[in-house]
């Protein structure tokens, strides 16, 4: 791509928000008391208001969130719930007894060290940076055209802009890294079960499951953008109603 898209340091943006989002210290108290729920208002000195909420993450998901506010402003305006919302988590346990695996599961397989490397202690003692990348519109729209117009015939459904995104961002950090060919990557990706699952239409709680993809670095970077992005697809189109319930979680 030869558009340009902009680096911004994520620290520099999180100063400025934190004074307006709710603070949770971790160390004051043991695990199992802290919030689940925190709320801020916020005067500005415009004469605006900003109305923050933290939610513990594990317990709902942004479309939980999302229901949950717009209850919370019906209420507020007056108005009985709109959509009840389902509490029961039994609904995602295993099943019992767990039936045996189809294929095999990435997610569960561990990491992979650096080719040379016996444990990953010198990668973990490595600084960390975060950054944000911003794309725009006509650039997602470009990586997903791109993606498609070299798919394979064994990925049978066009390449949507997360995955077309996500590949992108998969095979770029193989070209950084510089590691040898063979060195085995795996990318992690959030997949939401709702629609995968008989779920309730109003389940509340969270409904995504962590799926993971391997391949080599040598094949991220030499085969086009469509097969960082087909290998996407496939880990998220494993994510049906038979491998939710064989994980655990």
């Amino acid at each position: 791509m030869h558009s340009r898209s902009t680096f911004i340091a994520l620290p520099r943006i999180l100063s400025l928000l934190r004074p307006l989002v709710p603070v949770v210290d971790y160390g004051a108290s043991d695990l199992h008391e802290l919030p689940l729920l925190m709320v801020q208002l916020t005067e500005l000195s415009c004469g605006g208001i900003s109305l923050r909420i933290g939610v513990y993450n594990i317990m709902v998901d942004g479309t939980c969130a999302s229901h949950f506010m717009d209850e919370w402003a019906r209420m507020a305006h007056g108005d009985p719930i709109g959509n009840q919302p389902f509490l029961d988590r039994s609904v995602l346990l295993a099943a019992d007894p767990t039936p045996p695996p189809r294929f095999k599961h990435e997610r569960f397989v561990p990491n992979p060290l650096l080719i040379g490397q016996s444990d990953d202690h010198e990668e973990h003692n490595k600084e960390t940076k975060i950054v944000m990348l911003h794309l725009s519109k006509e650039q997602v729209q470009k990586l997903k055209d791109i993606s498609n117009k070299t798919r394979q015939t064994y990925i049978p459904r066009p390449v949507s802009r997360f995955e077309a995104v996500a590949g992108h961002m998969w095979r770029c950090a193989s070209m950084a890294r510089g590691h040898h060919p063979m060195q085995p990557s795996k990318l992690f990706i959030p997949v939401s079960i709702r629609g995968r699952m008989p779920l309730p239409k109003w389940y509340f709680g969270n409904a995504f499951m962590k799926q993971a993809t391997c391949s080599h670095s040598g094949e991220l970077v030499k085969w086009p953008l469509s097969y960082a992005c087909g290998l996407d697809k496939r880990s998220c189109g494993n994510s049906d109603r038979g491998l939710c319930e064989v994980s655990p979680g």
